[in-house]
């Protein structure tokens, strides 16, 4: 890497205005404060292949690789920003591309965020997926979904003991409260109802972590099942509903769109064994056009109807 550093900064460095146009809109939607860190964005060319290049063996095409063409420096330092796209590169991309790719090297560099496995997510290793997808929202759902973690803390002290007899006189303001059931809850209430942020503990061991709205889960949230499964993402009255991502205890991998806590519309599900659909979704199952891609690398596209290849 110092060797890498030391021959780039010795290269010429290329003028784009859209690059200061793509990091400013990366501050406004994910309000990253960069108060106290040194900020480099340099347009480059690269001067030889990362060794990394080594974890790629058998992908069946390396030219679409986000890390092959950007470089993200300061990532682990919270002192800095640095980082590096490679020009040549660059210059092939269209103007989509090129904001999935800044936006792709800043979350590494800013939020420390490492890959994931959905192939609509900016942090997909391959930058030509899911062309058309909304990035800005895209975005904003990650960083959601990343920074909700920084909650948790400031939630589960809260130590004032509230009563059955407060909520029914309307208490506002934060505490906890435990029932006969042995289920428990912390955080914020208003007019007695559990709203804004807060934390159900089950007697079971299922846990919720979230925001709450009139005594149900509503926005963002954390739900930890007490047999393994683990849901992060948005809810409404109680359900998963809109964008989220559900690990289930066998390995398997959900993220995606929801409706009344149905996997419902575009998703990715990837298997323990290495398994992947990408495509549409219709209450619980794959429907309408999807991508499905065996650990062997044998691929069905098309349509599907309630779970099953539609051929016809």
């Amino acid at each position: 890497m110092n060797s890498f550093l030391t021959k780039v900064n010795q290269t010429r460095v290329y003028n784009d205005p859209l690059i200061d146009e793509i990091y400013q809109d990366f501050l406004r939607i994910s309000g990253f404060n960069i108060e106290g860190q040194d900020s480099t964005i340099k347009l480059v060319e690269f001067p030889y292949v990362f060794d990394w290049r080594s974890e790629y063996i058998g992908e069946s095409n390396l030219d679409n690789l986000n890390d092959l063409m950007g470089l993200a420096v300061g990532m682990w330092d919270d002192s800095k920003i640095e980082v590096y796209i490679n020009h040549s590169d660059w210059t092939l991309l269209d103007q989509k591309s090129k904001r999935k790719l800044l936006y792709h090297e800043l979350l590494h560099d800013c939020f420390n965020l490492e890959h994931v496995d959905s192939s609509c997510d900016i942090m997909f290793k391959r930058l030509n997926s899911c062309i058309n997808n909304n990035l800005d929202d895209n975005l904003s759902r990650i960083l959601k979904l990343a920074l909700h973690n920084d909650d948790k803390k400031n939630i589960e002290n809260i130590t004032k003991m509230i009563t059955e007899e407060m909520l029914l006189s309307g208490y506002s303001g934060k505490g906890t409260i435990i029932y006969l059931d042995g289920g428990k809850y912390a955080g914020e209430f208003k007019e007695g109802l559990f709203d804004g942020k807060g934390t159900y503990s089950w007697a079971s061991g299922s846990k919720y972590i979230g925001e709450w709205k009139d005594n149900a889960s509503n926005g963002q949230g954390t739900y930890t099942y007490f047999h393994g499964d683990k849901y992060i993402g948005e809810w409404k009255d109680s359900k998963k509903n809109g964008y989220g991502a559900y690990t289930y205890a066998n390995g398997d991998k959900y993220i995606g769109a929801y409706k009344m806590n149905k996997i419902h519309g575009q998703g990715s599900f990837t298997f323990a064994n290495g398994d992947n659909y990408l495509g549409e979704f219709k209450n619980d199952k794959r429907d309408g056009y999807g991508v499905y891609t065996n650990a062997k690398g044998d691929k069905y596209e098309g349509e599907w109807r309630n779970g099953k290849q539609n051929s016809q």
